[in-house]
């Protein structure tokens, strides 16, 4: 009621919607029937409230931007886990012709839980620089580089500084049909310990919180390169739209520090629930969608990823498995989202509703990890 009354006060409120000013409010609420993704199922009913304000200038050539965002996720019954995540960045932007631009900028992020897992605070800071370069009406190239800092309260074992390096090929035909080619470079640094005794106790997936003693300090590496093909094209008509896509991931460089399973608190994919440098993986996603009567949009997909993971499979009470194979995952999920937007006040507040179902199906040889998942997802969302 309070986040209904909320939405309905920052409805009304035109001071921020002057020129130059962006602000955005929304409220999501999905029923869960496995909150923390694993064979425990456990069910839960949890609410994200985020705001965010951000700030434009423009003198041609330049551009340069400012933005906060704020979030609060509860849960309902694992009150526990609630937590709030805050970024802020700045940017400046060197428009180029054709539409092309050459960016960078600076984001920070912070991650702040309560007492009882306050393990998995966090501070990030990072540097990106990015740009888009046309070569003719067809073909666009995007290439950028970021460099992010991350610094665990507790886990300082786990603190990484993350190089990404990329680059983007995009096509578009007369018939409409986009395709696009992406390569991904990522490099993960991590500070640890050499020789140091690990102690598993507290918290966290299995009850594993990683504790280490001091030693002489080393460098690791985990590194990995991405792949991804993307096509996507109008179908029957105008109206309706087709989206195909294939990601493929492969790992170097020493992947002792990734880690999956740390986190059980999240719903969410994290570097702690399912650190992407922890696997190697084949991706495959489609999505349709459509626009309906009275400017309802209608959206459809299947994802599947096979997930070869660096770690060893365990059994349900924690021991390698006979062979001590490592971790295999097959996952598929099936999705459907609606949505509409409505102009609801004389300042041309837009108001976007939605509705989404996913069921998530992760077939595993760790027995922890494996699972059936279904959630609904409803929100509202504010810009003005």
């Amino acid at each position: 009621m309070k986040r209904a009354i909320a939405l309905i006060f920052i409805t009304l409120w035109p001071s921020v919607s002057m020129a130059n000013w962006q602000a955005r409010a929304s409220v999501e609420t999905s029923v869960e029937n496995n909150v923390f993704r694993n064979s425990d199922n456990e069910h839960d009913i949890v609410s994200e409230t985020t705001l965010s304000l951000s700030r434009t200038w423009a003198w041609k050539p330049w551009s340069a931007a400012i933005s906060y965002e704020g979030s609060y996720v509860g849960f309902m019954d694992h009150g526990s886990h609630d937590y709030l995540f805050h970024q802020a960045g700045m940017s400046m932007q060197r428009n180029l012709e054709h539409d092309g631009f050459l960016r960078g900028g600076f984001r920070t992020a912070m991650r702040s839980d309560g007492d009882a897992y306050e393990l998995y605070d966090y501070r990030e800071y990072q540097l990106f620089i990015d740009a888009k370069l046309p070569v003719n009406d067809r073909l666009t190239v995007f290439t950028g580089y970021h460099l992010r800092q991350r610094a665990y309260d507790e886990l300082d074992e786990l603190d990484n500084i993350e190089h990404r390096l990329y680059a983007r090929l995009r096509h578009t035909s007369v018939k409409g049909l986009t395709l696009t080619l992406s390569s991904e470079l990522g490099f993960k640094s991590y500070q640890t310990t050499d020789g140091s005794e690990s102690i598993i106790t507290g918290s966290g997936s299995r009850s594993r919180k990683i504790v280490t003693t001091a030693s002489n300090e080393t460098t690791l590496t985990a590194g990995q390169w991405i792949k991804e093909l993307n096509a996507t094209r109008p179908i029957i008509d105008e109206k309706t739209g087709l989206r195909l896509s294939v990601v493929h991931r492969s790992n170097f460089g020493d992947q002792a520090m990734a880690i999956s399973g740390l986190n059980a608190d999240q719903y969410t994919e994290t570097d702690l629930f399912d650190d992407p440098y922890s696997y190697e993986s084949l991706e495959l996603r489609g999505m349709v969608s459509r626009v309906l009567p009275y400017g309802v949009t209608a959206r459809i997909g299947f994802d599947y990823a096979n997930k070869d993971y660096q770690d060893a499979a365990l059994d349900a009470i924690g021991n390698p498995l006979p062979g001590e194979p490592m971790r295999r995952d097959r996952q598929y999920s099936l999705w459907a989202r609606m949505e509409k937007s409505f102009t609801v006040n004389a300042w041309h507040t837009n108001l976007n509703l939605y509705g989404q179902y996913r069921h998530i199906r992760n077939s595993s040889n760790d027995s922890y990890y494996d699972y059936r998942a279904t959630s609904f997802t409803a929100g509202a969302e504010l810009n003005f």
